[in-house]
């Protein structure tokens, strides 16, 4: 499925955004933008996704990285259900169980970060900056979500 390159600052670049949301039994997060980073090891979102997910933090496996700032980071891993809106945002395209983490003094402007494990694992990812796009294929063809 292809995507738009997308500006959510008049500040910054175009960048390959993605709009979806976290599921954890019957608590839902509202739409984020999820930045497709294959420079992060896991999608990392802040800790209000988690409180909004009822998840207990700490419950999660903890997982301390470097960020921009450099500084280490701690944040906590668990099992959530990732939907993916198609680039009309009308439908869902991909619906997944995955790992990500939540860390509580994570801030991002676009909202998350979303890595190698846990997001770019379920797809084969080509970007083409200089034509404003990148496809995301699933590689197990039952996370497609079938248009209503």
């Amino acid at each position: 499925m292809r995507f738009p390159y997308t500006r959510i600052d008049a500040t910054q670049p175009t960048r390959p955004y993605v709009n979806l949301f976290l599921r954890s039994g019957f608590a839902t997060t509202d739409t984020v933008y999820g930045l497709v980073d294959s420079g992060a090891d896991y999608p990392i979102f802040p800790l209000h996704f988690a409180n909004t997910l009822k998840l207990n933090l700490t419950e999660g496996r903890p997982w301390s990285f470097r960020g921009t700032t450099g500084q280490l980071q701690i944040a906590y891993l668990h099992e959530v259900e990732m939907s993916v809106w198609d680039a009309e945002n009308e439908n869902l395209a991909f619906r997944f169980n995955t790992i990500v983490s939540f860390c509580p003094d994570f801030q991002f402007p676009g909202g998350s970060l979303l890595g190698q494990e846990g997001f770019l694992e379920h797809f084969t990812a080509s970007f083409r900056k200089k034509d404003n796009y990148f496809d995301l294929e699933p590689l197990d063809r039952s996370i497609i979500v079938a248009a209503s």
